[in-house]
């Protein structure tokens, strides 16, 4: 099988976002960022006072220094609640809790402190952030909470529900892949993410959809509808950060049903809905990773792991085909036939059986089915079964109390979903698979109080096949076609289009692998009143098309009658 191969390299490279007033920075960061300045009551900078940033969740903290100039800021924060602590010999210990950190979110919280004794604290509540104040860009984001208890359509339960109800969101979307646009965009200017790592095939510019459907394995989804800065790539992004473990040892099950009995009716439809159950049956687990006796991951290693799958029916599959009747099918016709050789009628109106060409004889017997409604319909409904299996790892690990990494694997196979091909059930059943693969290490160093490293690498592949069930080979013997002797030995049949009657045909081999590897890294400087941020992206996608030339070497005969 010949291939097709697209090979596209792109470049990002070298951001620098400036800015004079005060330690704003457009730098995008794919997890949170939580900045502020260090005060005292008078409203005079405060230089050297040790901040510390706390995940509540998994006790890791982030230990940063304000400057000369007072401004602190720590970068690449997983999304969650944290504490902010600071403290200096005379003063009262400042603390602030339930700062919630959105993905890409850029939080600030400013420090005052109050001369006293640090046996003594004062304590603020951060809450959620309801106006984002550090960057520009309009944007819409989606919770844990939201993904859990928001009535979504259990056959279609995926990321792209929820994306298409952010604001200024448009264009089309299902559980394979979405193409939309947001903010005026189109899907081409639309950066699709997971932890960071794209999930954008090079070829079509779409997502590898599948990779994004298990919403139950997610903690965060943000849209940035517009106003993205450069160290995006696009104009606007759909970033999605995953699930990671805690101090808390947790697991939930869960079972989602879609009965279309229980949909509503559409408005012009003349009945109900009606047609086989669809469920998710989904299970995750996460926390420290223990192994007693030898090892205690408390505070320091954490897992998560889930799994959903897909089981139950598709929509059924209604055929009404148009047939010969037994009549015509015995050579018996109701008006006048006249013998090409001889000029004259056949005696009865009547082909003899000697006179009816094999190859006919055989696509009649062999492909269309005998009239079971009238004369000449046939009519059938068939439930045929789907299924799929989702898989999620992700690892974390605190190295030092400067540097932590994680890993994520994400494995996503579908069984083989059949339907008849070309609505008809003695042409056979044509079959699709698909797989796809995502993987991600990344590693956060703080070099120093106001220089944060970040390192990330990833992949993502997305591979799918389908074709009709006949070899096109065995077809040509089987008729008695004379097609030549190099014919390529692919899924196909010759194709007849009989006026009156359904077309004869199957779907031709097709299918793609979309592969995307991706290397990102990010420095992160505080500078007097400035935030710096330099960064290099490389990604690299290959594209291979599988041809369905091949099946187009069968033909396609048409007959008018005439």
């Amino acid at each position: 099988m010949s291939t097709v191969t697209r090979t596209l390299t792109a470049w990002i490279a070298v951001l620098a976002a400036l800015s004079l007033l005060s330690a704003v920075s457009q730098a995008q960061v794919y997890y949170g960022t939580v900045r502020g300045t260090v005060l005292d009551l008078s409203g005079g900078v405060m230089p050297g006072v040790e901040v510390v940033i706390t995940n509540v969740g998994t006790n890791i903290s982030q230990r940063v220094a304000s400057n000369e100039v007072g401004n602190y800021v720590a970068p690449n924060l997983i999304p969650g609640i944290y504490r902010v602590t600071a403290e200096r010999a005379g003063f009262k210990r400042f603390v602030a809790d339930n700062i919630q950190l959105t993905a890409t979110a850029d939080r600030r919280v400013d420090i005052r402190l109050e001369v006293g004794s640090a046996a003594q604290s004062v304590t603020v509540e951060g809450g959620a952030q309801l106006i984002e104040t550090e960057k520009g860009d309009l944007s819409d984001v989606k919770s844990r909470e939201v993904f859990t208890y928001v009535p979504v359509n259990a056959e279609y339960r995926s990321i792209w529900n929820l994306v298409q109800l952010a604001p200024g969101v448009n264009g089309a979307y299902g559980h394979t892949y979405a193409g939309a646009g947001d903010g005026g965009n189109d899907g081409y200017d639309t950066n699709f993410t997971i932890d960071g790592i794209p999930v954008k095939d090079g070829w079509t510019g779409w997502t590898m959809g599948p990779t994004m459907t298990y919403i139950d394995s997610y903690s965060e989804m943000r849209v940035n509808i517009n106003g993205t800065n450069a160290s995006s790539g696009q104009s606007s992004e759909v970033a999605v950060v995953s699930e990671s473990g805690t101090n808390s040892l947790h697991g939930e099950a869960w079972l989602h049903y879609n009965a279309v009995g229980f949909q509503a009716r559409d408005f012009f439809a003349p009945v109900s809905p009606s047609g086989p159950p669809t469920w998710r049956p989904n299970f995750q687990g996460g926390g420290p990773v223990m192994l007693p006796k030898i090892y205690n991951g408390k505070n320091r290693t954490f897992f998560f792991f889930s799994w959903q799958g897909l089981r139950g029916s598709q929509s059924p599959q209604t055929v009404d085909l148009t047939v010969p009747s037994a009549d015509y099918r015995a050579g018996m016709f109701p008006s006048t036939i006249i013998d090409p050789q001889s000029g004259q009628p056949f005696p009865g109106n009547t082909i003899p059986a000697s006179r009816i060409s094999p190859v006919s004889k055989y696509y009649q017997d062999t492909f269309y089915p005998a009239a079971n409604t009238g004369l000449n319909q046939y009519r059938n409904v068939k439930v045929f079964a789907q299924g799929n299996n989702s898989y999620s790892t992700r690892l974390d690990h605190k190295l030092t109390n400067k540097n932590s990494l994680f890993f994520r694997i994400l494995v996503q196979r579908s069984t083989p979903a059949g339907r008849w091909d070309f609505d008809n059930p003695l042409i056979g059943v044509a079959y699709q698979w698909r797989d796809n693969y995502q993987q991600v290490l990344s590693d956060t160093h703080v070099i120093s109080s106001t220089i944060v490293n970040e390192f990330r690498v990833g992949h993502s592949s997305d591979e799918s096949y389908y074709a009709g069930p006949n070899q096109g080979r065995a077809v040509v013997a089987a008729s008695g076609l004379q097609l030549g002797n190099n014919l390529p030995d692919v899924p196909a049949m010759p194709a007849m289009n009989i006026t009156g009657y359904n077309f004869l045909a199957q779907t031709p081999q097709k299918g793609w692998l979309w592969s995307t590897y991706h290397f990102q890294d990010s420095l992160f400087v505080v500078k007097g009143k400035h935030n710096l941020h330099f960064g290099t992206q490389i990604s690299q996608y290959f594209g291979t098309m599988y041809p369905s030339s091949p099946s187009d070497a069968y033909g396609s005969f048409a007959f008018d009658g005439r």
